[in-house]
């Protein structure tokens, strides 16, 4: 939180210019205190916790929580006072500190002067509730969703207009089987691109286009995950004649293909999270979580290898022999897994995440490794397309993928759970698929747990940047 410091002679009188402050309960050594401003007076912190307004000598100043990259809203001259924020953090408003008090207006990022707000008069105060987004990722089967997830946040090559991130690389994976797949979403967060589908003997026309509307030829790698068997040479040679680079990411079986992949994003990764690979539930909500601790410019990478439900595999179990035992951290995603993970070591830094089901296993997941998120993707927990595309999204967004109960009437009490918790910070509920796999009710109830009685807003395959992207 901010507050505002002012100093006294003893008897209650204050001396001296107030300042600013920030306390920050997180630090663990030294004072919780920091200086943001030494001349500035009723601070007020922007919504998302990333600036904050305050008065300096009657002028109202943004500023990071560092006390850098100032904003001077108002001009010299004219007193004002009270900053509060719009709940959507875009806005100011506060009044003149002579006079009527006139209420005014004015832009976060200062490009535009002061309005005044005909008729309004004192202190001002937003009514502190926005309407929270609930937007639908699908298509008419799960290449159209894979396709619909890459366009709400990929921007078209060649677009003057369009202003969100450029892939860097797309990720290919087979579209009738889920084994060589569930590392995917990770490598594909890592690699800041989408990850999509195709038949295994044919690289599909959809997902060709879709290729070709991200990435620049002569310049761009598609990685392929398996071997021949799951992505043919043909589809190989498919892609290579489109003018990309390929790299094929294959074992002799899903647990080397799950070390391969992980090695390409990281051969001596902090974080390993180990989940089963003889079902996909957990690895999906693992993938998510992953792949948001490798975001650009981060401290840590992460990868997630298979087990053989409770068995380590030998050949992942030689690969995690090799990781510095002071520096590793492994996480079993799910109850086999948490069981592999504590039959491999018991020391501090091996740990298990799981519940009773899939449901709770994803919501101990999101409650673990993600906070302050404003973003939470559901997908159904009765299969694997639209969540492995989903989550791959989710990955490079920073926020949990969670599991619903197929197209049961009710959203389910991990997922309710976890809207209640979350939705101070989450701004979007992203659903992957279809009302045939995600059905309407249960994005209804994702809209009143994140928003409320003041109502929600949907959307359907957005493709804008402000709607599906990062910041």
């Amino acid at each position: 939180m901010v507050f505002q410091r002012q100093d006294d002679d003893g008897s209650g009188q204050p001396t001296g210019q107030p300042a600013v402050m920030l306390y920050d309960d997180s630090i663990e050594l030294g004072s919780k205190t920091r200086l943001l401003d030494d001349n500035g007076a009723n601070p007020s912190i922007s919504p998302d916790g990333s600036r904050v307004a305050f008065v300096r000598d009657g002028r109202i100043v943004v500023a990071d929580l560092r006390g850098e990259n100032e904003v001077r809203l108002t001009p010299e001259g004219v007193q004002y006072d009270h900053p509060t924020w719009s709940p959507d953090g875009r806005t100011l408003a506060f009044s003149s500190a002579t006079g009527a008090r006139q209420v005014y207006t004015a832009v976060a990022d200062g490009s535009a002067a002061p309005v005044a707000v005909p008729g309004l008069n004192g202190v001002p105060a937003y009514q502190p509730h926005r309407k929270e987004r609930v937007a639908r990722l699908s298509g008419t089967d799960r290449f159209a969703t894979a396709l619909a997830v890459s366009r709400s946040h990929w921007r078209t090559l060649g677009s003057p207009t369009d202003q969100r991130r450029g892939a860097n690389a797309v990720v290919l994976s087979r579209s009738d089987t889920y084994a060589d797949a569930l590392g995917g979403a990770v490598l594909a967060a890592e690699k800041e691109g989408p990850l999509l589908l195709t038949p295994p003997a044919e690289l599909a026309a959809s997902t060709r286009a879709e290729i070709q509307r991200v990435l620049t030829p002569g310049h761009s790698t598609v990685y392929l995950l398996g071997s021949s068997g799951a992505l043919s040479t043909r589809v190989e040679d498919q892609v290579r004649a489109m003018g990309y680079y390929v790299q094929r990411l294959a074992g002799k079986d899903r647990f080397e293909t799950s070390l391969a992949i992980a090695k390409a994003i990281d051969p001596m990764p902090d974080m390993v999270f180990l989940a089963t690979g003889m079902n996909y539930p957990d690895a999906l909500a693992a993938g998510a979580a992953a792949g948001a601790q490798n975001e650009v410019d981060s401290d840590y990478s992460a990868v997630v290898l298979l087990t053989r439900d409770e068995v380590i595999p030998p050949t992942t179990k030689a690969f995690l022999d090799t990781l510095p035992r002071d520096l590793r951290r492994i996480f079993g995603i799910g109850q086999q897994a948490a069981m592999a993970a504590y039959s491999y070591g018991t020391d501090s830094s091996v740990w298990g995440v799981w519940g009773a089901d899939r449901y709770e296993t994803a919501r101990d997941v999101a409650v673990e490794f993600f906070e302050g998120q404003t973003y939470t993707g559901f997908a159904t927990g009765t299969d694997w397309p639209d969540a492995l595309t989903g989550g791959a999204l989710m990955g490079v967004l920073g926020g949990p993928l969670m599991l619903t109960p197929g197209t049961r009437a009710e959203l389910g009490n991990q997922a309710v759970s976890l809207l209640h918790e979350t939705s101070g910070s989450v701004h979007t509920g992203l659903v992957f698929g279809s009302p045939s796999v995600v059905n309407s009710a249960q994005q209804a109830q994702i809209g009143v747990g994140l928003s409320g009685p003041l109502g929600f807003s949907s959307a359907t395959n957005p493709t804008s940047g402000t709607a599906v992207s990062r910041g």
